[in-house]
């Protein structure tokens, strides 16, 4: 995988166009704190509630020009293997995985057709691991199918995926995978799809960005 620039919590891959650069830089400094600033909000709520973030980042995405942006519900594989054998993995959505009370078992992530199929993850947060320290919060990646496994997983398409080595460890890899699942779409009703609860934030970002022209 092509070196990544880091922008605070966020890990960004490819070669997106000058505004969207400006866009992950605007939503790696300010989603999370704006969230966290809001006294209606359980602090660092929005580190968990991929809903939340997903569907402020495309509307933010929608009010800059990226007309294209869509919120998709992804399956989340994620695995850490070294000398060839695993160290543990974990997932996020996976089918059949029971969850708490009035929880969705699934993952949402915006996606950018336009742009090499531009996927931004902004709650990575919540599977973090010893094995994987350095998983950022927040990844944005163009969808690559060649670094996922080809096919189906649980009869769910892979959309792509990216890999991780370390320096220091030259047979250490660290692998994630996201499949699409279209039909888990029972985020919909949630409470954390509320417009009213995103709009403040959205109009932050879009404060933030700031105007663009197109040089």
């Amino acid at each position: 995988m092509t070196p990544g620039l880091k922008l605070g919590d966020m890990m960004a891959f490819g070669d997106p166009p000058a505004k969207m650069w400006k866009a992950l830089a605007v939503i790696a400094a300010d989603l999370h704190p704006t969230f966290k600033a809001m006294p209606n909000l359980k602090p660092d709520i929005s580190r968990e509630s991929c809903v939340l973030c997903s569907l402020t980042v495309r509307d933010f995405l929608h009010r800059i020009g990226f007309k294209t942006a869509f919120v998709a519900p992804v399956v989340v594989i994620v695995r850490a293997v070294e000398h060839g054998k695993e160290l543990h993995s974990a997932g996020i959505g996976v089918p059949g995985t029971p969850t708490r009370a009035r929880r969705w078992n699934g993952h949402l992530v915006v996606i950018v057709p336009d742009l090499e199929n531009y996927l931004i993850d902004t709650t990575l947060y919540q599977i973090n691991r010893p094995q994987w320290r350095d998983l950022p919060g927040m990844l944005a990646t163009p969808l690559d199918r060649t670094c996922g496994k080809p096919g189906k997983i649980w009869g769910l398409d892979v959309l792509g995926g990216m890999f991780m080595t370390d320096a220091a460890r030259p047979s250490y890899e660290f692998i994630i995978t996201w499949l699409a699942n279209p039909s888990n779409a029972a985020w919909k009703n949630g409470p954390d799809a509320s417009r009213n609860l995103r709009r403040a934030a959205v109009n932050r970002l879009v404060h933030e960005f700031g105007p663009w022209r197109d040089k």
